[in-house]
Formats: C-alpha cells, sequence, structure tokens
C-alpha cells in the first residue's frame, strides 16, 4: 500500500479551502500549460505554508498526475474529487475532502503496468483510463459503471504482453478526433 504524495494532497488542500477549479486532464489544459488560470489561492508567498489534510493508503503505485472535478454529482450527492490511475490499473475516485473512496474499478490485468494519468471529458459525465488490457476504458464519474457500448472500451496496443500504456490520456473530444496513444495503436480511437 502506497500514500499519495504530498503534491496531490496540497491540491486537495488549494481545491477544497478555497473555491474550486475542475483539473480534468494531465497539466489542465489541451495545451498543457499546468496552470489553472482561476487560482487565486496559491501565491509564492504562501505555498510553503500548505500541508497535507490526509494520508490514503492506495493499492498500488499512482505514478500519474491526478485528474480533478468540483462538486461532480455521484450516487452519494455532490462531491470533489480527485482521479488516480495506479500502476496495477485501476482507477480510483477519492473524495477531495477526506480521501475516502467513491468507488475503483479495475478492468481485466494484464502482463504490465501503467503510470498514466486519467482524463475527464468536458461534459463532466465521464473519466478514461488505460487498463492492463491494451485498453482505454470509460466510466460513469457518478459510480464508475463501465460503459461496454459504441466501441468502449478502446484498443490502445496490439501489444499489451510487452507494451506499458503511460503516456497520459490526451483528450481531443469530438466525433471524428483521435485520442494519442502511447502504445502501438491501430488508427486512434475516438471519445464519444
Amino acid at each position: 500500500m502506497r500514500s499519495l504524495t504530498t503534491a496531490l494532497l496540497s491540491l486537495v488542500v488549494s481545491t477544497t479551502a478555497h473555491g474550486a477549479s475542475d483539473w480534468m486532464q494531465f497539466d489542465f489544459d489541451a495545451q498543457h500549460s499546468g496552470i489553472n488560470p482561476a487560482e487565486t489561492f496559491i501565491t509564492k508567498k504562501n505555498l510553503f505554508e500548505l500541508h497535507p489534510l490526509y494520508h490514503v493508503a492506495l493499492p498500488s503505485v499512482a505514478d500519474g498526475a491526478p485528474a480533478f472535478l468540483a462538486g461532480a454529482a455521484t450516487t452519494g450527492g455532490r462531491k470533489d474529487l480527485v482521479f488516480v490511475t495506479t500502476k496495477d490499473g485501476r482507477l480510483l475516485a477519492l473524495d477531495a475532502r477526506n480521501g475516502a473512496t467513491v468507488w475503483s474499478q479495475q478492468p481485466a490485468a494484464g502482463p504490465k503496468y501503467t503510470t498514466s494519468s486519467p482524463a475527464v471529458d468536458p461534459n463532466r459525465q465521464y473519466v478514461y483510463s488505460y487498463g492492463l488490457d491494451g485498453r482505454v476504458h470509460k466510466y460513469q464519474v457518478a459510480d464508475g459503471s463501465e460503459v461496454l457500448i459504441g466501441g468502449w472500451p478502446q484498443l490502445a496496443t496490439l501489444k499489451p504482453a510487452v507494451e506499458k500504456v503511460s503516456s497520459a490520456i490526451l483528450p481531443l473530444w469530438g466525433s471524428d478526433q483521435s485520442i494519442p496513444s502511447g502504445g502501438s495503436c491501430p488508427g486512434g480511437y475516438t471519445a464519444r
């Protein structure tokens, strides 16, 4: 069991205490600027005053950047959610206020691992994550139910036994736009 890093906990301190802003993919936006223009709480002057709110034991290492949704609709009411993908291919939705697991999904295991980051669709309904089966999986934000229609899960690599899918999922949302993959993706796949 591993703990979330202080960086993630600092994100939680900032977002839960002072108005939250969604961080839906690796490095915040499509340009991967790593900058949240709505952030007004964390400054150079108070950066070193941030502190962990809690520590969370995870089933495996979370080696990729988290995604965050403020006030997400869940089966347990509105919650600020932090999404992390662990090396064993598990996607966790954690309550940002206390670290409790809201839901967890782990598709079929494979022989490798992932160090990827999840991504949330702009409509805040779905979160996407790599599985160790060589596919990108689509889950409902509310309860973690996997979408198994419309071509999901999508193939990310034809060689999951020898490739780890570790690049961040880069959402280029639209009916005919592909999401690049770090693996040997046969023709790309589309988020719908």
